[in-house]
């Protein structure tokens, strides 16, 4: 064994970077270990097109949907000191008609519903009380999905309580919504196709099943946080974000190796011990936490011997991208801004988090047919983008160029016929830029060089290529995320941890991070308290300290 640390990360990502920066912050010897040659997961900022040098690209995440929902870790850590600044993205999204209409979401649901109110009144109002009823709900249930689902502290657990009879109006109505299939919930709420396409592709954007599904509507829920607490996008691109935590922990005396896959996580019969990297090299730590997807950490990095047949169960029954829908996305490096001839309204749409690029509610429903079937739709769903809009440090300086980016959220994994991606990208990415071709000009002609990321690059990092690492489902949400067994972040080895997507809220929040970095402090201050105090004998209670009150603002846990 070489040098020891208090707590070795397994995963450079956003999680496990917070995790890293809240134990760094309370003295503890840390050490990331990242595989990839930059720490950041599926948010990172890359030059990613040889011919463009200086033009820079979110090469997954790009928005901060929920980043910024008080109290952020940006705000907690202090992060902004080092590098981590955000620009309003409003609209944060917009949908455009083939025919030349639009609809803006703005962070004001008035200005949104006014919008939606040229094509039908009803559905602007019905929209409003949409909005409504799932905000109350995120509202409600925030205190809980910020912390460790599986134990909830009082204080959480109050505050809750309160918000929930606040709102207690809202959230049966949320529930069934919640419960429910997208095509149930769009049919009954609004009357009109444009509404249906815009709910309904967020709903798709989850990487479930056919719209028929119940309970999986969840992803309709995510299109109404912006209207509360707004939509950010970091300024040098996501990498800033995740540059900012590892800013952080550097200082604070942490340790970050890039570069550096491990093979196996030491542990046995009595716990965690450390981990071994593929050249031999073994590290030792006190404690382990698995910064990666469920699946990868539990059969391929920890011994499944060491785990209870009731985990071996639960993790057979775990579904991670059931459906065979993942999404692809693509990167462009642009001579000159597009225009939108047929929409008008650039500056508005152009700065705007994305626009939706879906004809109709019958060809998203279609294009999820087809490609679980392991086809091409004919009519692909995107999500397109301009980060160098509102960011202009992603060009080279003076440049009037931009970048650009898009997302398919309805794309096949695995496809048909024994087709393979590696294949199939080029001719893919033609396909989507001929579609943006159609509402966006010159994008084609000004186009220097581009980059897809396939289904199978992404699956480098984590199974399947499933950036939420498992399945969206009702029943892999909260405390049974990933599974019940493994919810909470603890595992039932000793000094073993996981945190990632898989394990809480998927998004580019730090939450799960920053609960399991709590959860771990509180435990190891309450070992300490059990070894000083004998059995049987009793004493004052202990002075609090940063550890067994990591909530304290970082000016106090200082002070």
């Amino acid at each position: 064994m070489t040098k020891s640390y208090d707590a070795i990360i397994v995963g450079g990502g956003s999680n496990g970077l917070t995790c890293a920066a809240f134990l760094s912050r309370a003295g503890k010897r840390v050490l990331v270990l990242e595989a990839a040659p930059v720490v950041g997961g599926f948010a990172t900022t890359e030059e990613l097109t040889p011919d463009a040098p200086g033009f820079r690209y979110n090469k997954h995440a790009v928005d901060l949907f929920s980043g910024m929902i008080p109290t952020s870790i940006r705000d907690e850590l202090r992060l902004d000191r080092y590098g981590w600044e955000v620009v309003d993205t409003d609209p944060y999204a917009t949908y455009l008609a083939p025919d030349g209409g639009s609809i803006c979401q703005w962070r004001d649901i008035d200005r949104t519903a006014a919008e939606i109110a040229h094509y039908s009144r009803r559905d602007a109002e019905q929209y409003k009380r949409f909005a409504k009823v799932l905000g109350d709900a995120w509202n409600a249930f925030l205190p809980i999905l910020q912390g460790n689902p599986k134990s909830v502290r009082l204080r959480d657990f109050g505050d809750a309580v309160r918000r929930a009879a606040k709102g207690r109006r809202s959230l049966g109505t949320a529930a069934r919504i919640l419960v429910s299939s997208p095509d149930q919930v769009l049919n009954e709420w609004f009357e009109r196709d444009e509404l249906k396409v815009i709910l309904g592709t967020w709903a798709a954007a989850t990487g479930q099943v056919e719209m028929e599904t119940p309970g999986s509507a969840a992803g309709m829920a995510m299109a109404v946080l912006s209207h509360r607490w707004g939509c950010y996008r970091a300024i040098g691109g996501m990498g800033a974000v995740t540059g900012s935590l590892a800013a952080f922990v550097l200082e604070h005396g942490g340790e970050i190796r890039t570069d550096t896959p491990v093979e196996r996580i030491l542990a046995d019969e009595s716990g965690a011990k450390g981990v071994r990297l593929p050249g031999g090299e073994e590290i030792r730590g006190r404690e382990i936490v698995g910064a990666l997807d469920p699946a990868s950490m539990f059969t391929n990095l920890v011994d499944p011997a060491l785990l209870p047949e009731k985990v071996r169960d639960e993790l057979r029954g775990m579904t991670i991208g059931e459906s065979n829908l993942t999404y692809f996305t693509g990167h462009a490096a642009l001579s000159k801004r597009p225009t939108l001839p047929k929409h008008g309204r650039d500056e508005e749409i152009l700065r705007a988090g994305y626009q939706m690029l879906v004809p109709s509610y019958e060809s998203l429903r279609t294009s999820i047919e087809v490609a679980r079937r392991g086809e091409i739709p004919e009519e692909i769903p995107i999500w397109l983008s301009y980060p160098s809009v509102c960011d202009r440090t992603l060009v080279p300086e003076g440049s009037d160029g931009e970048t650009l980016y898009f997302m398919t959220p309805v794309t096949p994994y695995d496809l048909a016929d024994g087709r393979d991606w590696a294949d199939e990208k080029g001719s893919f990415m033609n396909r989507v830029l001929d579609i943006v071709e159609g509402y966006t000009a010159g994008v084609k002609e000004s186009i220097i060089d581009s980059a897809g990321v396939t289904p199978y690059d992404m699956s480098r990092w984590t199974t399947k290529g499933h950036a939420c690492h498992i399945d969206m489902t009702l029943s892999q949400m909260g405390p049974w995320r990933p599974t019940p067994s493994l919810a909470g972040h603890r595992t039932p080895i000793d000094g073993l941890w996981h945190v990632s997507a898989g394990s809480s809220l998927p998004s580019v929040n730090g939450w799960g991070g920053r609960a399991a970095a709590k959860s771990m402090l509180s435990r190891r201050q309450r070992r300490k308290l059990a070894k000083r105090v004998p059995r049987g004998t009793s004493g004052p209670p202990p002075r609090p300290t940063p550890e067994t009150h990591p909530d304290r603002p970082l000016e106090e846990s200082v002070r």
